[in-house]
């Protein structure tokens, strides 16, 4: 099973019981109070921006060939609590973790062309970044459940509010190829461009409450974030983040 696969079994099993909970009819009024829950995210797009770049120095000659690529996990655990502050109106704060990986490879052409086959007898030097970063994001949201009142239109929801990303424990492998076919390694942590950073959220999402004040609440989410907080040659992190997101609060 590849991690793909994992993270689409694992959204489908916390998705099934906000299915079972559809049915439920939640006739009782809204109870001012304290709610705590567990969160699990999903994130159907890249979180880090990867591409193909080329760069020519004059001083001294040489061409810098870099091939990113991000394989990041597609979902992260989390915790959440949630205040009844109004009839209609909820104060949330939230915890999230997840990973955010990245490759960037460099092929390092030094001095001039000079075959004559039609080949590249420049000398080669490769060196392979490979890094691991902790992410943690805290959002602080206001949800708003007035605009329909019957049907099941009455679970549906909005939020907005503001998100914290907190870069935390970076882990970086880096591997060198030289010309002379002599390898080296270290492990040297990248740097981040912002160790914490700012976004903005809107959101629509579904509740479901069952006889126990059991809550399941599926929710689409949008941040856009105020600069990136991981940056380098030919890789960036997102600055538009969309998620899937699954809370089940007490």
């Amino acid at each position: 099973m590849t991690l793909a696969d994992f993270s689409n079994a694992a959204l489908i099993a916390c998705l099934f019981p906000g299915v079972l909970l559809f049915g439920q009819d939640e006739t009782a009024k809204p109870i001012r109070r304290l709610t705590i829950g567990i969160h699990v995210n999903y994130f159907p797009l890249p979180l880090i921006k990867s591409s193909y770049l080329v760069q020519i120095s004059n001083n001294p000659v040489a061409q810098n060939n870099y091939y990113a690529a991000s394989d990041s996990p597609k979902w992260g655990p989390g915790a959440m609590v949630e205040y009844r502050l109004l009839k209609h109106v909820s104060l949330a704060g939230e915890i999230h973790f997840h990973h955010e990986d990245y490759t960037v490879t460099d092929n390092i052409l030094s001095g001039y062309n000079t075959s004559t086959t039609g080949g590249d007898n420049r000398p080669l030097t490769t060196t392979v970044q490979t890094s691991q970063i902790n992410a943690y994001e805290v959002p602080l949201l206001a949800h708003y459940y007035g605009f329909w009142s019957n049907g099941w239109k009455r679970r549906i929801f909005f939020s907005g509010g503001g998100q914290l990303l907190h870069v935390g424990k970076i882990r970086t492998g880096n591997d060198f190829t030289y010309p002379s076919g002599s390898t080296d390694y270290n492990e040297n942590a990248a740097t981040p461009n912002k160790v914490n950073n700012l976004g903005v959220v809107a959101g629509l999402g579904m509740r479901f409450v069952d006889e126990f004040h059991i809550r399941v609440a599926p929710e689409v989410r949008y941040i856009r974030w105020q600069s990136p907080s991981i940056l380098g040659t030919g890789y960036r992190s997102a600055p538009n983040q969309l998620e899937a997101n699954l809370s089940l609060s007490f």
